[in-house]
């Protein structure tokens, strides 16, 4: 990490306050060589949110999982009714900390992003073409950073310099932007960006740094959410939300040419990642033996191709993440305690069912049909928590001849991909 510290009071009889910047030359020091500017580059990355972990995702203030973690998780509090404005849960804002897991404040990795572009180009040992690439690549987490907090609290400040050591009382008053305004400044600098990053990053060493079909990918989400009703013509919430002079911070009439924006930054998106090599996965390694005589099925083919996108490192239909599902020699990535992997993942305690689909969630599957459970005439819906025998048609799915609950048969393959059920194959 590193933290600019600007700081120095000393009495004066002129004075109430002096504040002194008498740290400037660890500033230069820091930006003098190319190595020690690899350590600031690499600290504007580090605020990038851990949205995956057990005790950092928001999937447990939803329906979809459940955990009987006995320490609850901030998102099951948050879904229990414990968050408040003065002891926020998950923020951005200020950051947070939960469990031995923090984040800290955006806003702080806005600043250190700032630095970084101010003083980048002091550096000695670097060519201009490492510095523009560089300075290109925390540009976009500047903006990235932005939407993430957009996305949270709607209308934020744009901080795009950071105030001097000398800001007057009026400076240092930041005011909330309207919700537009971010947007558009979220994607003007991400089209900054792009002009400098390298079409795409292919070394093992740089895997998830920020490269053009990144930045692409990023700008047509920035850009989908500004279309969406959240935020596009969402005058049922919105319509009174105004700053100090009335004016609104979200634009309240909705605007279709919106979707036409998103659409084409999409489009961009789609061909810039498949012209650099980002394809549909496909499953290649080594079958179980238990699957070796069906894998030519093409279902079976399919349950393995959804399954492994998740879980693959760094596969090529993967454009931006950090591919980790072990973090730190533990297992608390949410993906990692969902499927038992980790150092623990052969013992009792590892066996624990750290993470499941709730009940909800498993009915919400379509069935072989494609239609919801409740819909499907053949489906047996009213009878679907009676046990029944697995027929041999089911024998794909799950072990034949043994008793399993109607709700687990005739259902589509991302079910069969995804859920893990009594009797059924569960493919590791």
């Amino acid at each position: 990490m590193f933290t600019i510290l600007l700081a120095g009071m000393a009495a004066s009889c002129d004075s109430y306050l002096d504040i002194v910047p008498d740290k400037t030359q660890e500033l230069e020091l820091l930006f003098e060589r190319k190595d020690a500017s690899y350590k600031a580059l690499a600290t504007c990355y580090q605020y990038l949110p851990q949205d995956d972990g057990v005790y950092s995702t928001y999937a447990f203030a939803s329906d979809e999982l459940t955990t009987p973690i006995p320490q609850e998780t901030p998102g099951v509090e948050m879904m229990r009714g414990k968050q408040s404005s003065a002891s926020p849960l998950m923020g951005y804002w200020a950051g947070h900390y939960a469990h031995g897991r923090s984040q800290e404040s955006l806003f702080r990795a806005i600043r250190n992003c700032n630095i970084f572009i101010e003083n980048i180009d002091a550096v000695l040992d670097m060519t201009d073409n490492e510095k523009a690439t560089w300075k290109a690549e925390v540009v976009f987490l500047k903006a990235y950073y932005h939407f993430l907090l957009l996305r949270q609290y709607g209308p934020i400040p744009i901080v795009d310099r950071n105030l001097a050591i000398s800001a007057d009382v009026d400076e240092v008053r930041v005011r909330q932007h309207k919700v537009d305004d971010v947007f558009a400044y979220v994607v003007s600098k991400i089209d900054t960006a792009m002009m400098d990053l390298p079409e795409r990053y292919t070394n093992n060493n740089d895997l998830g740094r920020v490269d053009q079909v990144i930045a692409a990918a990023i700008k047509s989400r920035v850009l989908l959410y500004a279309a969406s009703p959240l935020y596009n013509g969402n005058s049922e919430f919105y319509e009174t939300f105004t700053n100090a002079e009335g004016e609104k911070f979200f634009n309240t009439e909705y605007d279709a040419e919106k979707w036409q924006v998103a659409a084409e930054a999409t489009k961009e998106a789609i061909d810039m990642a498949l012209a650099s090599g980002v394809e549909m996965y496909t499953y290649k390694d080594v079958v179980p033996g238990f699957d070796s005589a069906v894998y030519q099925a093409d279902e079976v083919k399919a349950l393995y191709d959804y399954r492994y996108m998740f879980t693959d490192k760094w596969n090529r239909e993967l454009i931006w993440g950090h591919s980790k599902p072990v973090d730190d020699g533990e297992w608390w990535t949410l993906q990692a305690a969902a499927m038992m992997i980790g150092p623990d993942a052969s013992s009792n305690y590892g066996a624990w069912q750290w993470v499941s689909p709730t009940l909800q969630m498993a009915e919400r599957y379509y069935t072989k049909n494609g239609l919801p459970i409740d819909e499907d005439l053949t489906f047996l819906y009213d009878r679907r928590y009676n046990l029944t025998v697995i027929p041999p048609a089911e024998a794909l799915h799950a072990q034949e001849g043994e008793v399993t609950a109607n709700l687990h048969l005739n259902r589509e393959p991302r079910f069969y991909a995804s859920v893990g059920f009594d009797r059924g194959i569960y493919r590791t």
